[in-house]
Parts: C-alpha cells; structure tokens; sequence
C-alpha cells in the first residue's frame, strides 16, 4: 500500500473524503505525520462524538490499543477547555485509571504516567504514543460515519424501550408484582426474589424484540401483554 506524504491530519481528518479513504490514510501515515495530531484536533473530535448530554468519547472496546504491555486508551474528555485522555492501566491484581492531557501525552518521544490507585508507574514510548492517536482518529472515522446507522438505530431502539415501551408500566412492577412476589417487606424469601426479577427480565427481553410492534400502545395494552409474559415465567 502506498505511503500518504504531505497530508496535514489536521485537516484532512475534517475535509470531504470519503470514510473508508480516511482509514486507509490514517492507517498508512508515518508515526512521525500521526504524531503532528494537535489538540484542537482532539477537542473537536471529542466535541462531535460524545453523546448528548454526555462528557466521554469512548474507543470501542474491541479497538482500544495502549503500550502492548500494561495500559490501553479508554476515552477522551474535556477538561478547562483541553482534551485530556483517560488510561487503564492493569496492575498484577488489580486495574484502574489514571488521565493525561493530550498535549502531555504527545508532547515528549516517551510518556512517562504514573496512577497513584495502583501505586504503579507506566510508559508510551514513541511507537505506543503514535499508535494511541491513531486509535484515536480511526475511531472517529468509524463512529463519524462507518457505524453511524447502525448506532442511530441501536440508540433509537433503546430510547424506545425505555421511554415508550418499558418506563410506562414500572410502576406497576413496583405497586402490584413486586409487592407481590417479594412479600412487602425487607428480607423477603429468596425464591420470591428469584421469582420476581426473573418474570422483570422476561418482560425487558419481550419488549425488545418486540419494540416495533410495541410502540403506540397505550400503558393499559402494554400492561395486559406483560401481564401475560409475566405469569409465563410464574
């Protein structure tokens, strides 16, 4: 694959190119082109991708990449106007978090993190630092617009279940099943426990895979449906 030359990231990432393009060319820079990544670049990404209402910009899981040793790339987020990046950071028992400013964590040919929960010092030599951006800007290629559909209909589905379809009849959970299968009471039997969360999850199952047939019906018609679900699990 050919080498892109001459390409400033900063705004190419932005320009009118075609998804799978800007993959191929953040793929392909030179550690050394990925590393002139800035942080006004890093805050817009941030700014576009975080989730309304939100403070994160998460990697995908499946996609996060770190040091190859002990520390991986979880989010990034703003604070008093500059991105800053959160690590994991994986101890011989234990794990946690620790952040850096993106400007820091760019700044030197060695990043040299330390995450006092663990009491652990961790490194990103210039291959991991370059390796991390480029994590970084891939992802907001995919989430941008590679994974865009699918993700507005996942959130779409969610919003439904949770306003529309599920939401209206937790209170009869609450009042009637709950009361019911738990006792009234605090230390109720286990088995009623059992019983009761186990007919909740049938019904969220139900009305997830039945959400578009769901929508529209009225609290008193949801009811009756769960109502039959519910005493299926009985």
């Amino acid at each position: 694959m050919v080498m892109e030359k001459n390409i400033n990231i900063n705004e190419f990432l932005f320009s009118r190119t075609r998804a799978n393009k800007k993959l191929e060319v953040i793929k392909t820079m030179s550690d050394n082109d990925i590393r002139k990544t800035n942080a006004a670049t890093m805050l817009r990404i941030y700014k576009e991708c975080k989730k309304s209402g939100g403070d994160r910009f998460y990697i995908n899981s499946e996609r996060r990449v770190g040091n190859n040793w002990c520390s991986t790339i979880e989010f990034i987020y703003e604070w008093k106007g500059r991105p800053y990046l959160c690590l994991y950071v994986q101890n011989s028992s234990t794990d946690s978090s620790t952040s850096a400013s993106f400007d820091e964590f760019n700044r030197y040919n060695r990043y040299e993190g330390y995450c006092e929960n663990l009491n652990k010092h961790f490194t990103y030599d210039s291959d991991d630092i370059a390796r991390t951006i480029r994590c970084i800007l891939s992802e907001y290629v995919y989430y941008k617009y590679i994974e865009r559909q699918a993700r507005e209909n996942r959130e779409r589905i969610e919003s439904l279940l949770h306003y529309k379809i599920v939401n209206p009849v937790y209170d009869y959970f609450y009042d009637e099943w709950r009361c019911k299968y738990q006792g009234g009471y605090p230390g109720a039997p286990h088995d009623r426990l059992d019983r009761y969360y186990r007919a909740k999850k049938a019904v969220e199952s139900y009305a997830a895979e039945h959400v578009n047939e769901l929508v529209g019906k009225s609290t008193e018609e949801l009811q009756t449906l769960y109502k039959k679900v519910f005493r299926e699990t009985d």
